[in-house]
């Protein structure tokens, strides 16, 4: 029996009816973890939009990261522990789409499971049309509501085959599953007295070869994500271009991160400030949460002007690094130089309690 039902002609792109007690748990879960948390007074701000947030934090001993869709009024909290990825993977285990799936997809033996989301907001001021995946990267987004969408909530808009904008209306027991070239956004609405509340899984291949495609997209979405080989983000082995040294195709020697950065820096100290960038941005292309390549960009960023730059290329850097007290003070200096002098205060002062640990 089909469970995936295509949305239009030539769209990749589905819906799948299920049960939806099977979401109790992370009702749960929300309503005693996640909402105690993001509805404090002092964490209403990051509902709002304007720039780059991110952080992380712990509730009932289970630890989450979230972070902002770009400067977008828009949370993604991911699982940040093999703990809090195994709550999403036992309900993903219990989804019996696995094998339609995996006919859409180069898989060698199953469908992984990459990382699992709340996504929260409480407005939307455009539609940000995206996509989610570039070409051939073998995997889909799973997305439902958590709880039922209020009248006042946006819902999903896409493009179809002719590039006409269409609405897919958001319903309990029901998602939406998406893949590469699918175009879609947040249906604008105004500020909302009631949190819209979505449960998202990311998942695809099971073939390491395709993390150079996926990596584009889902790499700094969340802190902790499982790679297509299975193991966690920074302790994997399978894929390694730039741990180590050897002899490329024409026998001139590939060189490490470690060392593309060391002279990167050499080129930054002597003033050379675009050979320093093209160096970082092809560590990014390689690592693209790399902090410090990242750091070394937003400190190019800030010399520049471009402040909104600096903090954004800084907050990516916390994804990998979110400890650095100079980075805290950096982009404290940035939100200073834009006038936001909370924000900036902000920031100072975790640099300060960062810097009384060590």
């Amino acid at each position: 029996m089909t469970s995936l039902h295509r949305i239009g002609a030539n769209l990749n792109c589905f819906t799948y009816r299920f049960d939806e007690a099977l979401l109790d748990g992370f009702r749960e879960i929300y309503t005693d973890q996640i909402s105690p948390y993001l509805d404090r007074p002092e964490q209403r701000a990051l509902y709002g939009g304007g720039y780059t947030k991110s952080g992380d934090f712990n509730a009932h001993g289970q630890s989450y990261y979230y972070t902002s869709y770009g400067t977008n009024p828009l949370l993604w909290v991911s699982s940040n522990s093999w703990q809090t990825y195994q709550q999403f993977e036992r309900v993903f285990a219990l989804f019996d789409f696995h094998d339609e799936i995996k006919e859409r997809l180069d898989c060698d033996a199953m469908v992984r499971l990459y990382c699992g989301f709340f996504v929260v907001g409480d407005r939307a001021d455009d539609e940000t049309f995206h996509v989610d995946y570039r070409p051939g990267g073998n995997a889909y987004t799973f997305l439902t509501p958590l709880f039922p969408i209020d009248p006042t909530h946006g819902n999903l808009l896409y493009k179809d085959e002719k590039g006409t904008t269409q609405t897919y209306r958001y319903k309990t027991g029901e998602a939406v599953i998406f893949g590469d070239q699918f175009e879609h956004g947040t249906q604008p609405y105004r500020q909302s007295d009631k949190t819209r509340v979505l449960f998202s899984l990311q998942l695809g291949t099971d073939k390491i070869e395709y993390w150079d495609i996926l990596k584009q997209t889902i790499a700094s979405q969340s802190r902790f994500l499982v790679l297509p080989c299975g193991h966690q983000r920074g302790h994997c082995q399978c894929l390694d271009p730039l741990q180590t040294s050897g002899q490329a195709a024409d026998g001139s020697r590939q060189v490490t991160t470690v060392e593309a950065m060391g002279v990167a820096a050499h080129h930054f100290r002597s003033g050379n400030l675009p050979e320093a960038r093209q160096l970082c941005q092809r560590v990014l292309q390689l690592e693209p949460v790399h902090p410090f390549a990242l750091r070394m960009l937003a400190t190019i960023a800030y010399k520049e002007g471009e402040f909104n730059t600096t903090i954004d290329f800084i907050t990516r850097s916390f994804v990998a690094d979110p400890d650095n007290a100079q980075a805290h003070t950096n982009l404290g200096h940035a939100y200073q130089a834009l006038g936001n002098r909370d924000e900036a205060k902000i920031c100072f002062q975790k640099a300060i309690d960062l810097a009384a640990l060590l």
